[in-house]
């Protein structure tokens, strides 16, 4: 009886028993990690953000200039990008629709265009445009706006004109996040004579080798005897 009631009693003990609590060690080691695993989470999501606003900046560039040669069309006016060049890097770059609305009475005088309904979809809050440059002839170029464009092409930020055939200005344009990282890149490509855009992104590394690489890869001066 008596050996009875001692193994209950060892029985109840054992129940009732509380686990062990963490040790001070134990405690800073757990919190170590959460703080270093909040970390990684803050990073990934920055960075995923960063690529987002990149790309969707990118698709509707591209959008805003198939509507420009489009709006050049319809209107018979031409219509202009322009990219702001302040000393605010956050204004730099900015995308601004001009259009000439008396090409005989005043020719070559481009304003705001006012009346540009797709001006919505011009991405400023997105991206930044960090180099426009002109990589082909345009259609109905004027001497005055030839000799004006020589003055100003080691201009980073070169204007883009679409005409009322449908052509345009060929370019390339590199577009970075307007609010963030500038690791990353989108390269756009105006085919002004088909009227065709291409885009890709890139790291800022990346295209700087391949740059480098297609200036090494042109033609070379044969050497004369």
């Amino acid at each position: 009886m008596t050996s009875q009631n001692g193994l209950r009693k060892k029985a109840d003990d054992r129940s009732g028993s509380t686990p062990k609590g963490l040790t001070l060690l134990e405690l800073v080691l757990v919190m170590a990690l959460l703080v270093m695993l909040a970390g990684v989470v803050v990073i990934n999501v920055g960075t995923w953000r960063h690529a987002a606003r990149l790309e969707e900046g990118a698709e509707r560039f591209q959008t805003v200039l198939r509507m420009a040669g489009a709006e050049a069309a319809a209107t018979g006016r031409r219509i202009r990008l322009s990219f702001d060049e302040e000393s605010d890097d956050e204004e730099t770059g900015r995308c601004s629709v001009l259009w000439e609305p008396k090409p005989l009475a005043e020719p070559s005088e481009f304003t705001a265009y006012s009346r540009c309904s797709w001006v919505t979809r011009v991405p400023n809050g997105l991206v930044r445009v960090v180099r426009s440059e002109l990589t082909g002839s345009s259609a109905y170029r004027t001497l005055r706006e030839q000799m004006g464009r020589e003055e100003t092409e080691d201009n980073a930020l070169q204007p883009v004109t679409f005409y009322p055939d449908g052509s345009s200005d060929s370019a390339i344009f590199e577009l970075v996040d307007a609010r963030g990282s500038e690791s990353r890149l989108a390269v756009i490509q105006l085919d002004g004579v088909n009227g065709v855009t291409s885009g890709r992104i890139v790291s800022v590394e990346e295209y700087e080798e391949e740059r480098k690489s297609d200036k090494g890869s042109g033609p070379k001066e044969t050497e004369r005897g």
